[in-house]
Order: C-alpha cells, then sequence, then structure tokens
C-alpha cells in the first residue's frame, strides 16, 4: 500500500512540471532596405495630420475621438476586460455568506402528528487554496485580455483616424478634379468660338464645328459623376465623425498645397516597431494571454482543497434562536481530486496548448506584416516623388505644345485633330498630377500607420485610456 502511495505522489508532481514560455523570437534588420539612411532613435507621431495646417480637418478628427461609434465600442470592450479582471481577481480570496432560513416539518408517527418549526441564521465561509497557481494564472491572462484590447482599441483609433485623413483629402482632391474639368470646359468653349469665327470666314470645315462641340459636351459630362463621388465622400466622412451623412465643409485646398508642406519623415529602426505598433503588441499580449490560459488548463487536473467554516444559531423557537444554547460551528476541509472524465480535462489542455502555439504564429505574421508594410511604404515613396518629377515635366511640355498647336490651328497650317488631341493629353495629365499628389498624401497618412508611432496623447483619449 505504501508503495502504491509513492507511486502515485511520484505520478502526481510529475505531472506538475512548469510549462515553458516560448520566446517571441523573430529576426528584425539593422534598418530598412528602402531607408533614406538616415534612421532616428526617437521618433514622434503625436497628432501628425497637423502637419497639414488644416484647422477643418483636426477639427473633424477631434470630432471622430469624441464621437465615432467603432471607438466607443471599442472602449466599452476595454471596461468589459476589467471587469472581468476583478471577477478573476476575487477567486483568490475567501467568500463569507450570510444564510437566513426558517422551516416548518409535519410528521406522523404511530399515528401521532407532530409540527416543529426551525429557525436558522448562520455565516458560512470558504476559500480553495490555490496551490497549483490556477487563480494567479487566471488573473493575469484576464490581465493580458485586458491590455491587449487597450491595444486593439489604439489599433481601431489608428485604423479610424487614417480613414477621416483618407476621405478628407480624398474630398478635396475631388474638388481640385472638378475645378480642372471647368477649366476644361472652359478652354472648350474658347476653342469652340475660335473654329465657328473660323467656319464663318471659310477657314474652317463644319466638320471641325462637330469636333469641337463633341470635346466640349464630353467635358460637360464628366463634371456629374465627380460631384456624385464628391457627395459620397463627404457622407462616410460624416458617419465617421458620428453624425447623420451630411455634406461636411472642407478646405477644398488642392492636394498640391499638402504635399508641399509635408516634412521629412523620421523612420526610426526596425526594432523599434515592436514595441511600437499596437497591433504587434496586441498580439504579442494575446500570445501571453493563451499561454496563461494553459497554465490554468493545466492546474485544472491536479486536486483542489478547499476550507470551509459555518457558524451561527439554530432553534426550533424564534424567541431563542439568539440564546447561547442555539450556537453552533462547523469547519471542514475538502480535497476533490479528478480521477475520470473519458480525457475531457487532458484534451481541453491540449488545445489550449494548441492555441498558445496559434497565438505564437500570429505574432510572428504580425510582425513580417508590419515590416512589409512600412518597406512598401517607404518604396513607394521614392516611386511616387519620381512620377510626380515626371507628370510635372509632363505637363509643363504639353502646354507649350498645346499652346502652339492652337497658334498654328489659328495661323491655317495645322488641323484641329492635332489640337483636340494636345487638349486632351494637356488636361488627363493635370488630372494624373492631382491624383499623383494625393498618392502621395494617402503615403505619408499610411507611412505614419506603417510605423506606428503615438497617433494621440493619452489624456485626449475619451474614457478608458489606449
Amino acid at each position: 500500500m505504501k508503495r502504491l502511495f509513492a507511486i502515485a505522489v511520484v505520478v502526481l508532481f510529475s505531472a506538475c512540471t512548469p510549462i515553458k514560455r516560448q520566446e517571441l523570437n523573430v529576426s528584425v534588420p539593422e534598418r530598412f532596405q528602402n531607408s533614406s539612411g538616415h534612421p532616428t532613435r526617437e521618433v514622434s507621431f503625436t497628432e501628425w495630420w497637423k502637419e497639414f495646417h488644416d484647422e477643418k480637418l483636426n477639427q473633424l478628427i477631434e470630432d471622430t475621438l469624441k464621437y465615432n461609434h467603432d471607438i466607443k465600442a471599442a472602449a466599452e470592450r476595454v471596461l468589459q476586460a476589467r471587469a472581468l479582471l476583478g471577477v478573476s481577481r476575487s477567486q483568490r480570496f475567501p467568500s463569507l455568506n450570510l444564510n437566513l432560513s426558517t422551516s416548518r416539518q409535519r410528521q406522523t408517527t404511530m399515528g401521532i402528528t407532530t409540527h416543529t418549526n426551525t429557525f436558522n441564521i448562520n455565516l458560512m465561509a470558504s476559500y480553495e487554496a490555490d496551490l497549483w497557481g490556477r487563480f494567479s494564472s487566471e488573473q493575469k491572462r484576464a490581465l493580458a485580455s485586458l491590455e491587449a484590447l487597450r491595444q486593439q482599441k489604439r489599433v481601431i483609433i489608428q485604423s479610424v483616424i487614417a480613414d477621416v485623413v483618407n476621405l478628407y483629402l480624398h474630398a478635396n482632391t475631388l474638388k481640385e478634379m472638378i475645378k480642372i474639368r471647368y477649366d476644361y470646359i472652359k478652354n472648350a468653349e474658347k476653342n469652340l468660338q475660335i473654329i465657328k469665327q473660323r467656319y464663318a470666314l471659310g477657314r474652317a470645315s463644319y466638320l471641325d464645328v462637330l469636333q469641337a462641340e463633341s470635346t466640349l459636351n464630353d467635358a460637360l459630362s464628366q463634371i456629374e459623376p465627380l460631384r456624385r463621388q464628391l457627395k459620397d465622400t463627404l457622407y462616410r466622412l460624416s458617419i465617421l465623425t458620428g453624425k447623420y451623412p451630411e455634406e461636411l465643409p472642407i478646405s477644398g485646398v488642392g492636394p498640391s498645397v499638402y504635399v508641399e508642406t509635408l516634412r521629412p519623415v523620421p523612420e526610426g529602426l526596425p526594432s523599434d516597431l515592436l514595441r511600437r505598433r499596437p497591433d504587434i503588441l496586441a498580439t504579442a499580449l494575446k500570445a501571453e494571454e493563451a499561454f496563461q490560459a494553459l497554465k490554468v488548463a493545466r492546474a485544472k487536473r491536479f486536486p483542489s482543497i478547499t476550507l470551509t467554516a459555518t457558524g451561527g444559531y439554530a432553534s426550533s423557537e424564534l424567541k431563542d434562536l439568539f440564546k447561547p444554547d442555539s450556537l453552533f460551528w462547523q469547519l471542514s476541509a475538502g480535497i476533490l481530486q479528478p480521477l475520470f472524465d473519458a480525457g475531457r480535462l487532458k484534451a481541453q489542455e491540449e488545445a489550449q496548448r494548441a492555441r498558445y502555439r496559434e497565438a505564437l504564429a500570429n505574432y510572428a505574421k504580425t510582425v513580417l506584416q508590419a515590416f512589409y508594410e512600412v518597406e512598401k511604404a517607404l518604396a513607394d515613396r521614392k516611386s511616387l516623388y519620381k512620377e510626380r518629377a515626371e507628370v510635372l515635366e509632363l505637363v509643363k511640355n504639353l502646354k507649350k505644345t498645346y499652346q502652339s498647336a492652337l497658334d498654328r490651328y489659328t495661323l491655317g497650317v495645322s488641323d484641329l485633330t492635332t489640337v483636340l488631341n494636345l487638349q486632351r493629353q494637356l488636361f488627363s495629365a493635370r488630372i494624373r498630377l492631382v491624383l499623383t499628389e494625393e498618392s502621395i498624401i494617402a503615403n505619408r497618412v499610411f507611412l505614419y500607420r506603417a510605423f506606428g508611432g503615438h497617433w494621440i496623447e493619452e489624456k485626449n483619449l475619451n474614457k478608458e485610456g489606449a
């Protein structure tokens, strides 16, 4: 018997081998491949959108932080997790309950019926010893869950602010495109008048008049689609600020103005991403949460020891309830060891172990995705500025070429088709320039987001901190 007991003890404590935590090791380069070559250690992107010097944009973001429903929902999830952390903490303390009861019993024995009253008041305290660290691990799991939700809230704030900035700047871009289209219309109307005058003098054919009218009609037909896009963009922007869909006021400043105000981006070091980006921090905390949940699942397979103390008064007469003779107390201790559950607890532990490995894989994937986003944004930035320089040169050359062709046509030494083709190319190039400059701004927003900078100060967040 002693030998059997010794074997049982050895088996039990061999199962209590601590679970090893796997390190979150990810290979990090010394610098970004597409960096400018001068990364800085200290990087701060606090309220980065103010770099655009647009008060209407600043006000929209301020409203968004107050009224956006996605941000509000994220804040409530944080508050839920904080409450659940309180629940997990309470498990480490004794529970105390007050019980008040009364009963009346009727009993018949040998034809004799008796009635018995019972009055009872007692306090019962119970405490489960945390021998295997189940409660402490559960508390750590709840804390990791809370911190992960705080970081996820920051991810949502980043996403919403980026959407607001992009939609606002896109609305300004659409307004600029509408201006260019109206310039196109004025230019087409001017050319039509010149052609009609030449036609009246017999220097142009009626076909030239029809071609010029078609060009004007084509220019006119492009206004309404842009207006619809603008209205839709403003409606979407309004929704993000927590308001009924409406056409919000915007500055109407073209993207070229914003591009000229952009400062060089302080790139930071790749290793900084691991401690700055909230999505990386969130997945790391999710891995910690899964690790602590694994420890909880392991601890559930071991014996639990519960201590219980009960004391109070019990009497058959209410008037005698609080007399010394009615006092009673009881102390008890119990051990509960799962013996047979068809492998349920073991399967739960294995499932949680797999979830932990999954969380580690998600962390590694998130880190690689973060590096990809930074490298892509830096590479795109170089390419976009190069493209802008080329389009600027194209617009400059087309202006000269178009004016020269128009002068030659007026003198009767060039055909109208060349003039109209150059006219379309010129205004298409102007539109392309605007879109390229918008892409540069969108790339800057993406860069700020990819670098995971401090988007807003803690004090600016409503309710639960970011």
